[in-house]
């Protein structure tokens, strides 16, 4: 295989990976401070107590004799009738799915804020999911799957608005994607929400006319739509709570930070991403030069003024229009992200997270920033990616030449080479490196992700009570069960949380006596109550409120963790530590 061909592969690799990211009802309780940090059952023994979900009485009752009834809630938009739906509990929740928030974006509304849906006439029959977003097919392959017209939005309540009945729910906004059935055995209100992506939801031309970051638009009006409609479903609008993973946890930390929304939010979670990493946030120009490229693959003549460009791309098919964005991510080594606007009306970032977290205008709220043991595991990504013959010891020699655009370094320090040459002395040198390249799995999981993490911890913690999440329990549905290979031979990587907070289509669902199912119940008993109180309370059996996840603290040197796995402990990881700090160390220039 030629040096070329290989450097092509591995950063398939990381696109894989996604380095790059395409994006209860009751009163405050006094919480008890247990003289052991940790409640009986967390620890060395093999099965975890899973705590009580916070639900309120009587409500299958209700259900047993309502449910022939579809759920209808009147709105100002119109009306809208969902359905029943069962979650994994067994509990009954009403779902209310495929409410669009916004005028389809296609024709002359591509590239431009999204505009709100005018009012329905008839009932709107909200019971299935709206179509997804145009977006690129996932790992090995091409193609693409969506449509344009995909600003919609799900929501799923316990309970809904009566003539004797007011419930205050706390709203949690979830970017963007997956199942209720897990999250919904607590008293919380969820909405998911779709939001364009690559070319379609992060174009721009550099200009105030053109500004970019749809998507992140997208997200703010799905915010506002919540904000205006969710008491109508049962929820308390001034309680909500914004979590996403990946992508939608470094939007989560841009919403936090931007003036259009921060004032709606009240809690915060950022599952494996923040605003911090190198993935979230890159100049106007990078993104500018790939627009150009598109706009010349598909003969929209840049040269003839931007104006013309954008008006040519309107009208060019949306197929069209996502095949260039192949070929131009490719040749420009690019992808479509979020940039720093001209501060204009309408802006949504107009400074970079540091400026804004130093000039005081992000959100004092509470925050959970969490990240999993090893976020990119290539040994599990050659297998993925299907050439696991490659002979192990030519990876670094492929890797190295294209480790500054890689590892994002490549002009952000005054010496790419000796920077690479630091890299490579750091993690144990070329002849430790050939024998082991799954090592640099762990350089491009600190570099992507522990760098921009510890930031996002360091500066929120100052501001805002903050929690840090270390990720570490090995289960069977991930990426690794997918291949059919045991996943206690590799860390717990990037996405791996999400199946035990979620469920998804394409898994079958944990059951009640499932082994990962005290985990599923952990999580959600400590994010719920998170939303609900602005503190992660665990919830024991006995229904008392037990602090078992201890802030940030903001002046101390290391940061301590919840470490989830079977064993739930505070800890620190000195990986992590030496890790972050070396990436300190050579100063590079992110924004």
């Amino acid at each position: 295989m030629k040096l070329g061909d290989f450097s092509s592969v591995i950063t398939r690799i990381f696109h894989i990976l996604n380095v790059s990211m395409s994006l209860l009802n009751s009163g405050p309780r006094t919480p008890t401070d247990p003289t052991v940090l940790l409640p009986e059952g967390f620890g060395s023994k093999p099965s975890i107590r899973q705590g009580r979900a916070r639900v309120r009485s009587g409500n299958d009752t209700v259900f047993s004799e309502k449910r022939l009834l579809p759920p209808i809630v009147q709105t100002d938009l119109g009306e809208i009738e969902g359905y029943y739906m069962r979650v994994v509990s067994g509990r009954y929740i009403y779902a209310f799915e495929g409410i669009p928030y916004a005028e389809p974006p296609v024709d002359d509304l591509r590239f431009r804020a999204p505009v709100p849906k005018t009012p329905w006439n008839n009932t709107l029959h909200a019971k299935s999911a709206g179509s997804r977003c145009t977006q690129s097919k996932r790992g090995p392959g091409s193609g693409r799957l969506g449509s344009e017209e995909c600003l919609f939005l799900n929501i799923y309540t316990p309970e809904i608005p009566t003539a004797n009945s007011k419930p205050k729910l706390v709203p949690m906004i979830f970017i963007h994607d997956y199942g209720p059935s897990y999250l919904m055995q607590q008293d919380v209100v969820l909405i998911t929400i779709n939001y364009r992506l690559g070319v379609l939801g992060f174009f721009t031309d550099g200009t105030s006319a053109c500004p970019g970051n749809w998507g992140l638009k997208d997200q703010a009006l799905a915010i506002d739509f919540v904000s205006k409609h969710i008491e109508k479903f049962g929820a308390d609008p001034s309680k909500l709570v914004l979590f996403g993973q990946s992508a939608g946890a470094t939007s989560t930390h841009f919403h936090v930070m931007s003036n259009r929304t921060n004032t709606k939010i009240a809690g915060a979670i950022s599952l494996s991403g923040s605003a911090f990493n190198t993935w979230t946030l890159r100049p106007a120009s990078e993104m500018v030069s790939l627009a150009v490229r598109i706009a010349t693959l598909v003969r929209c003549r840049p040269e003839l003024g931007s104006q013309h460009m954008i008006d040519c791309l309107r009208s060019v098919s949306v197929s069209n229009i996502f095949a260039a964005q192949g070929l131009a991510t490719v040749m420009e080594r690019k992808i479509f992200l979020p940039v720093i606007e001209p501060d204009v009306p309408g802006a949504f970032i107009t400074k970079s997270p540091r400026s804004l977290y130093k000039l005081g205008l992000v959100a004092k709220i509470p925050y959970i920033f969490s990240m999993t043991s090893r976020e990119l595991e290539l040994g599990l990504a050659f297998k993925f990616a299907g050439f696991d013959s490659v002979p192990r010891s030519t990876i670094p020699l492929a890797v190295w030449p294209l480790a500054p655009q890689l590892l994002d370094y490549q002009g952000k320090v005054s010496n790419d080479f000796l920077t690479t040459m630091k890299i490579i002395r750091h993690y144990g040198g070329e002849s430790y490196l050939s024998k082991n390249p799954e090592a640099l799995g762990q350089i491009a999981t600190d570099r992507h992700f522990s760098h921009g993490i510890r930031k996002a911890i360091e500066y929120h913690s100052k501001i805002a009570p903050t929690y840090a999440e270390y990720f570490a329990y090995r289960h069977y549905l991930g990426y690794a069960n997918d291949l059919k290979l045991n996943p206690f031979e590799f860390g717990t990587v990037h996405g791996e949380d999400v199946p035990l907070i979620f469920n998804r289509t394409e898994r079958k669902p944990v059951g009640r006596f499932d082994q990962d199912f005290a985990i599923v119940q952990l999580l959600q008993n400590l994010y719920t109550n998170f939303a609900t109180f602005g503190e992660p309370l665990y919830t024991s059996e006995d229904f008392k409120d037990l602090r078992i996840w201890e802030k940030v603290d903001p002046n101390a040197t290391t940061i301590k963790f919840l470490q989830i796995d079977k064993d739930v402990k505070m800890i620190t990881v000195p990986a992590f530590e030496n890790a972050t700090n070396f990436w300190n160390s050579l100063n590079i220039n992110d924004l």
